[in-house]
């Protein structure tokens, strides 16, 4: 393959050059295939809702429309194990559109006290969630046009490039812009549309802040799933019987023995047969076995009974007032208050949760606080509903938001005009330990101007002070101060924080070494100190070794802190160097006390081929601000190995020259013990030869091919210069060539031969040469001690063929082939079976590449002897391409030279190709 690269490489483009076009034709009609059945789609999903792909999804609906499913297509989704009339019925479907689920809307309450409070409390929000609030939002009101426009030039400024994260304008947790105030920087003057794309982004990302505080508490009690009334409820011996009780009479005795079922009808009587119309409508559950009894004695004596309701009568109540779905309503037996609220929706957020209202007979029965029940877990009130009973919601009392500290900020409801503070912190779960002793009060007072109240929490007096009807009670948290403590961080076990006290010195609180980690900076540490005058800290060294000796001490200051420094922080790291004959060679941390023993056994040991046993120790001194390299010898058998080393120590291990490493060479082909053998110092071909047992009859000696390692590192720097050279003339020609070219046609020509010659130099690249050494081997007692005899070194190959029985004819020839070997046939015998060279053939430089390694070329003889030359078996002929007729090559002069000479490099590889 290798000694026909120049024609094959030429033949190779013209190929491709053909299945390019048709390559490019074919994707053309693909992409009008897929195209035109794609107009009018629609979108498809599964059924089971497993994540497929559409457009195989479309590719499985066509190959069913057109015919039989393949059992392998149907492999390739998972689950898909149905026959094609099930799929196209079954499996795939128009994809419905997701349904949004419905935010409620803020009540009217909620967003009054968002409107009122928001700009005066936005910073203890923000802090409550630790979130930085952009200055922008504190300048003016949230709510100003003003702003509104500063944030939308802000943004679009910011905005340069697609890389521009929204992240770096607003923080990443926050976004105060309600969707009306969205909705105006939106059309703020006409903003484009990436700038409308990330404000659309904003609008997710960010939650509004206010609307997660400012939340009516209580009304997500009434989830949709409601409150069931009991289903093993045991009936009350006072349950009044009513139309639409179903009862079961189980009668018993010497006359009789059976089970009657009946309902209670609208009149108030209940049929039973065999034992008549009896009237049961106002009657105890208690009283209803006696009177059956009494009733039945009239007909059948003698007889035992037992009376059970089978199924209790439902309900009809009236559920009105502020409650979603108000009216009357139908509910089961024994529901309570609750369970009529449910099945109503619940009351509605200006409805009151806690003033429900119960009528029974047109008067009012009972109130319900629903607070009970959320906040003490007390239902006493919540009572059983009976037929005809009136629930009434009315609108909500007076209210009162927390914010702030305290375990559940909302907004509550209160019952009076005024709730005793105490209580309205109650409702929200009390103040945190972390809340400040003094609280803000914000009021409007006399539905004017805005009040501010400061409450003291520990002054006596505070347990008469009463909140109001849209009050704001804001509980702060105590600000961030320093303690008054010493720390001491750093490379230590456990990292301290002491309470200061007056006269406190530094003694008294340094790290020992024992609570110091390995590889600390020992000799120093850092006092951070806080200067309140500057409220600046500045650091100073501190000597650790003085201070433990007790020769250092002084006193601390408040706020003070002690940090140990790790070495590694600070890049201080020390090694010693170890070289030569051990497992492990390399660079070694240094650790005090380490020994010259201590290091070799960090490398492994030693090998058993060091010498004499006598190493190098290298150590660097300064002398006069000099740098002294000094060497010294140290015998491993009769010296002390426990010398103490010095950082930066090389120890370097002398190795016997060869030891630890075995020369081989590989032999095969026709020999009588092919295989890998070992090599000893000065052994020659002929002993290889010897002790694989010699040659077998089929040798072919005269084809013997023998690689050489070294040859192959020479023949490869030869080919690359070669290459280079061709390159470089190459780079020159195509440059001039685009230069002077003129008109778009001749720089796009100029352009594509340059990228021709580059694809062209890149290939030439990739080969290796294969390191062959032409060696003329005969029998083996001519051979031996002959010039061909060579000394063997280390992977060194020899390979002996079989005979083969053809001669080849390659490159530029009308039938380039493989011909039978013909004794005594000549050079020109084989190009005429050949059919000779073509048209485009470059005569001038035929090359005979022989089957020892040689290779003859035409320039280099005689044309008469060159044509009458006979060949051997495993003999090729090489007919190059004429060079100048490649468009790529004619603008670089004398090429046809150099591609000569790579085409005899390139022989020399041929081998391996």
């Amino acid at each position: 393959m290798g000694i026909c690269l120049m024609t094959g490489y030429i033949r190779l483009r013209q190929v491709i050059h053909k299945i390019s076009l048709v390559s490019l034709f074919s994707v053309i009609v693909g992409i009008l295939l897929f195209i035109l059945p794609a107009q009018g789609k629609t979108e498809y999903t599964m059924k089971d809702n497993t994540d497929r792909d559409n457009a195989y999804r479309l590719y499985l609906e066509k190959r069913m429309k057109s015919g039989p499913f393949p059992e392998r297509d149907r492999q390739k989704i998972p689950g898909l194990e149905v026959e094609p009339e099930e799929v196209k019925e079954d499996l795939i479907k128009p994809a419905k559109p997701a349904v949004e689920e419905k935010k409620e809307e803020p009540s009217v309450i909620e967003k009054a006290y968002r409107l009122q409070y928001s700009d005066y409390i936005l910073r203890q929000l923000a802090k409550i969630e630790h979130i930085d609030i952009p200055s922008i939002w504190l300048e003016k009101q949230h709510g100003t046009l003003e702003a509104l426009d500063r944030l939308s030039v802000k943004i679009r400024d910011q905005l340069g490039s697609e890389e521009t994260d929204i992240s770096t304008i607003l923080p990443k947790d926050f976004a105060f812009i309600l969707k009306e105030k969205l909705e105006i920087l939106e059309t703020v003057d006409e903003p484009s549309a990436r700038l409308r794309e990330r404000l659309l982004i904003l609008k997710e990302r960010y939650l509004n802040l206010i609307e997660k505080y400012f939340i009516q508490f209580g009304y997500d009690l009434f989830r949709p799933e409601g409150f069931p009334p009991p289903t093993n409820m045991v009936l009350s011996e006072d349950y009044i019987l009513g139309p639409g009780d179903v009862l079961r009479i189980n009668i018993w005795g010497s006359e009789a023995d059976f089970e009657l079922d009946g309902i209670i009808k609208p009149d108030g009587t209940i049929t039973l047969p065999r034992l008549g119309i009896i009237p049961l409508a106002g009657v105890r559950y208690g009283d209803v076995k006696k009177i059956i009894t009494r009733e039945a004695q009239k007909y059948i004596q003698g007889i035992n009974l037992n009376v059970t309701i089978l199924q209790p009568r439902s309900l009809g109540v009236y559920v009105v007032g502020q409650v979603k779905n108000p009216g009357f309503t139908v509910i089961p037996a024994f529901s309570t208050v609750l369970t009529a609220l449910s099945k109503a929706g619940g009351p509605l957020k200006v409805g009151s949760l806690r003033n429900i209202m119960i009528y029974r007979k047109g008067k009012l029965y009972r109130r319900l606080d629903l607070y009970d029940i959320i906040l003490k877990g007390d239902i006493s009130n919540d009572v059983l509903i009976e037929d005809k009973d009136v629930v009434h919601v009315p609108y909500i009392g007076s209210t009162v938001a927390v914010i702030g500290a305290v375990r559940r900020p909302a907004i509550f409801e209160i019952k009076d005009e005024s709730c005793r503070l105490d209580k309205t912190l109650a409702m929200a779960g009390r103040v945190m330990a972390q809340a400040q002793a003094k609280l803000n009060v914000r009021r409007f007072k006399n539905n004017r101007a805005l009040t501010v109240l400061d409450v003291n929490l520990n002054d006596p007096k505070t347990s008469t002070f009463h909140t109001q009807d849209g009050d704001l009670v804001e509980v702060r948290y105590i600000a961030q101060k320093f303690p008054k403590t010493i720390k001491i961080t750093g490379h230590l076990w456990d990292p301290l924080e002491l309470a200061y006290h007056e006269g406190m010195r530094i003694s008294e609180v340094v790290p020992r070494p024992e609570m110091i980690k390995p590889n600390a900076i020992t000799n120093y540490a850092l006092l951070r100190r806080y200067d309140p005058l500057t409220t600046e800290f500045r650091e100073e060294k501190i000597s650790l070794p003085d201070i433990w000796s007790g020769e250092t001490d002084f006193p601390l200051k408040v706020h003070d802190e002690i940090k140990i420094l790790a070495k590694e922080d600070y890049g201080i790291k020390t090694f010693v160097y170890l070289r030569g004959a051990v497992w492990k060679p390399g660079d070694f941390e240094y650790m005090p006390g380490m020994t010259l023993r201590d290091l070799i056994a960090l490398g492994g040991g030693l090998k058993k081929w060091t010498g004499h046993g006598v190493v190098e120790l290298t150590r660097q001194k300064i002398i006069n601000n000099e740098v002294v390299t000094e060497h010294s010898k140290i015998d491993l058998f009769k010296d002390k190995i426990d010398k103490f080393l010095q950082p930066f120590d090389m120890v370097s291990i002398p190795q016997v020259k060869g030891a630890g490493s075995i020369s081989e060479i590989t032999i095969t082909g026709e020999i009588r013990f092919p295989g890998v053998y070992a090599l000893k110092k000065g052994e020659r071909l002929s002993d290889l030869i010897t002790r694989a047992g010699g040659f077998l009859p089929t040798a072919y000696l005269y084809g013997t091919r023998f690689y050489s390692k070294n040859a192959q590192k020479i023949q490869q720097q030869a080919f690359d210069k070669l290459i280079s050279d061709l390159e470089m003339r190459i780079t020159s020609a195509t440059v001039g060539a685009a230069a002077t070219a003129t008109g778009t046609g001749a720089v796009q020509a100029a352009q594509a031969q340059q990228a021709a010659m580059t694809s062209f130099i890149s290939g030439l690249k990739s080969f290796k040469t294969s390191g062959r050494v032409v060696i003329k081997l005969v029998d083996l007692e001519s051979f031996k001690g002959s010039a061909y005899d060579i000394k063997l070194e280390n992977e060194d190959s020899l390979e002996i063929p079989s005979i083969p029985a053809f001669v080849s004819v390659v490159g530029s020839v009308y039938a380039p082939n493989s011909y039978l070997y013909q004794p005594n046939a000549t050079l020109a015998d084989y190009l005429k079976l050949a059919g000779g060279p073509s048209k485009t053939a470059d005569t001038m430089f035929l090359t005979l590449h022989k089957a020892n390694g040689e290779i003859v070329g035409l320039p280099s003889m005689s044309s008469r002897s060159f044509y009458k030359q006979k060949l051997m078996p495993g003999d090729t002929i090489v007919v190059p391409e004429d060079m100048e007729r490649v468009p790529r090559f004619r603008m670089v002069k004398d090429i046809t030279d150099i591609m000569y000479k790579i085409t005899l490099a390139v022989g020399v590889v041929a081998t391996i190709l």
